[in-house]
């Protein structure tokens, strides 16, 4: 929450799937994004999900409608 461009980020978890977490997230912008995706702390986080993981990842972008 303190990256620029970083409107929200709350990690989640599926009460159903207790080993199934859903990070929640919103941008203000394409570019805000892609800066987290390149930062240092997201590429080392990144790189110690994919030890922990079962599965792939799954990424949905989505679209505000409140706007």
């Amino acid at each position: 929450r303190k990256e620029p461009g970083c409107l929200s980020y709350d990690l989640c978890q599926d009460p159903r799937e207790e080993n199934t977490l859903i990070f929640v997230e919103r941008w203000r912008d394409e570019e805000s994004i892609e800066a987290h995706r390149t930062a240092p702390h997201f590429v080392a986080a990144k790189e110690a999900f994919s030890l922990l993981r079962t599965g792939p990842s799954q990424i949905t972008m989505l679209t505000d409608v409140q706007e």
